[in-house]
């Protein structure tokens, strides 16, 4: 006479059970975490350059223009140095704070609002995953608030005034801007011949770990980007707001210049992780 056959778990095996299953769960748990704050980020930032288009557009339609690069005079003394981004804050709910700036005095002017309102933090202006500063010191503004966005200065070096090494108090002529924005710029939408849906407007930038001042006719290197403009025309290279792809031989003024920059919608960098501003 066979004994009946016993089906089923005992306790051991279900101990065994619950103890594999808590490990997987607390293997899998960080990574879907982490997808998930990826995600986050990554729609975040998308907001962020969507509310960066929108802008444009809507200053587009009431100028009918994309916004200058950034400001300048043929009296260096009267540049006021005041960036795209600068232009835009009326469209992106920062219509107070457009109004606050003295847009006839310079940027770095101390004896103007400007400096202290250049300090303020615009959170559509950060990348949500750059841990770098918020706000940085400035030879010419103590505290100015930073940004991981630059606009799309074409190909070649972007000057404000038309010599590299010393200033003629010229300022660069529009004819040979190749990208979106320069000094007193003034493209719109019909002058884009590869169609809007083409041609970069503007992209990020990480911010370096320890920056400074970008300095003029300095093309690469460890520098801060700022949202408000060039606190300084006459001191500070415009690569601080705009962004140059290019590599060999490009035009300037009407004058071939070779560049030691990498291409492929890169910002300029140099060898080493730590100066790299992809």
């Amino acid at each position: 006479m066979h004994k009946p056959s016993r089906n089923g778990l005992s306790a051991l095996d279900v101990i065994v059970t619950i103890v594999i299953l808590l490990v997987l769960a607390a293997l899998l748990l960080p990574a879907v975490q982490q997808s998930n704050g990826g995600a986050s980020l990554r729609s975040r930032c998308k907001n962020n350059l969507k509310q960066f288009a929108l802008s444009m557009h809507n200053y587009h339609d009431v100028y009918k223009t994309l916004p200058p690069g950034w400001i300048v005079s043929a009296d260096e003394e009267k540049s006021s140095g005041f960036g795209w981004n600068y232009s835009i804050l009326q469209f992106f709910d920062q219509a107070p704070l457009f109004n606050k700036f003295d847009s006839r005095q310079r940027l770095g002017d101390k004896s103007s609002p400007n400096p202290e309102l250049a300090g303020k933090i615009l959170s559509v202006c950060r990348c949500p995953s750059d841990k770098g500063a918020d706000q940085a010191e400035s030879l010419w503004i103590p505290t100015i608030a930073t940004t991981n966005y630059v606009a799309n200065f074409g190909v070649g070096i972007p000057t404000t005034y038309s010599s590299l090494n010393q200033s003629s108090s010229q300022p660069v002529d529009p004819q040979f801007l190749q990208g979106l924005f320069g000094p007193n710029s003034r493209v719109r939408f019909r002058d884009i011949k590869d169609g809007t849906a083409n041609v970069v407007l503007i992209g990020e930038r990480r911010l370096p770990e320890v920056g400074t001042d970008w300095p003029a006719h300095q093309f690469e290197g460890q520098f801060n980007s700022y949202w408000a403009g060039l606190p300084d025309v006459r001191r500070v290279n415009p690569l601080t707001i705009v962004a140059t792809a290019t590599g060999g031989n490009v035009e300037r003024n009407g004058e071939g210049d070779p560049l030691n920059l990498t291409g492929n919608l890169n910002a300029t960098k140099i060898t080493g992780w730590k100066m790299n501003l992809p």
